[in-house]
């Protein structure tokens, strides 16, 4: 199966017209194995947006509508954090139940899928893990909450960055890139497949630095901790659609984010030509893109 992660703004265009959407049904009758989902912090976006009404409840079912027709039955939406680094193999400290996490994936969808109103999203949900009752609900989503705190750890990544590497003059994005992972390479146990598997995620946030360095407060952004986020996925390999033409854009600048990123046009390009396979991040191992 290739997996394909969908950024924020590709499900915003299905509430307007005059912006370019998905084909969904060519990518229903597409011949390659699909598995489509949101990631996690994609879904914090949407719900964050629809309570600062950013998003009116009308769009919101029409973004819910369209993207229940193309996302995987199993993983409409794709763990993050630890299980999202263990399943790309970033880190090797335990098994991921994916029985668990394709359960918790469904029901967390269905329940805002099957809201009929802005209240209903603050209803009580329950369903079963295994003879484990599982409560979801009973309040306002704790989505601004969670966004902030993601927000918190990426200025402290930022920030330790700053500490460890002064660089005399603003880096291009592949020194930040290989920076990072000889960031990584320092801490205890991870080396190896792990350094590998890290390197299409360092050049997402090579590029970061790249820009920050230059000036652009991507460490203030909220919206920018989301992609930093949404990048990790490329480690799986998977393919992230997005129009955010700033990253689309950054294929041009070396060692960026290279192969992996798309946009819609491509990727629907893609599945009608065959070949989201082709769309696949160009993967390499830690020792190929230190020498770069």
């Amino acid at each position: 199966m290739i997996r394909v992660i969908l950024d924020t703004n590709v499900l915003r265009q299905f509430a307007y017209q005059d912006q370019p959407h998905l084909d969904v049904e060519a990518i229903n009758n597409a011949q390659e194995d699909l598995g489509i989902s949101i990631a996690d912090g994609t879904f914090l976006e949407l719900a964050s947006q629809l309570q600062e009404q950013h998003i009116c409840f009308d769009d919101w079912r029409k973004i819910v509508g369209k993207a229940s027709m193309m996302l995987d039955n199993e993983l409409p939406i794709f763990p993050g954090g630890c299980d999202l680094h263990r399943l790309s193999g970033v880190r090797e400290d335990g098994e991921v139940d994916m029985e668990k996490v394709k359960l918790r994936s469904m029901h967390c969808w269905r329940f805002i899928a099957e809201a009929n109103s802005l209240s209903e999203l603050e209803r009580e949900y329950r369903y079963l893990e295994g003879e484990v009752p599982i409560i979801m609900g009973g309040g306002p989503l704790p989505a601004e909450d969670l966004r902030q705190q993601k927000h918190q750890e990426w200025i402290k990544f930022v920030e330790d960055i700053n500490k460890t590497w002064q660089p005399k003059k603003s880096p291009s994005a592949q020194e930040a890139a290989q920076a990072i992972l000889l960031k990584l390479k320092e801490v205890d146990g991870f080396s190896g497949r792990q350094l590998d598997a890290a390197v299409p995620y360092a050049r997402v946030m090579g590029f970061y630095l790249h820009l920050i360095f230059r000036g652009y407060g991507a460490q203030k952004n909220q919206n920018d901790v989301v992609d930093n986020m949404l990048f990790w996925h490329l480690s799986l390999p998977a393919v992230v659609v997005t129009d955010d033409r700033r990253l689309v854009g950054s294929r041009a600048i070396p060692a960026g984010i290279s192969t992996g990123v798309v946009s819609v046009a491509e990727f629907n390009e893609g599945v009608k030509g065959r070949n989201v396979n082709g769309l696949l991040p160009k993967m390499e191992t830690f020792e190929e893109f230190m020498k770069c």
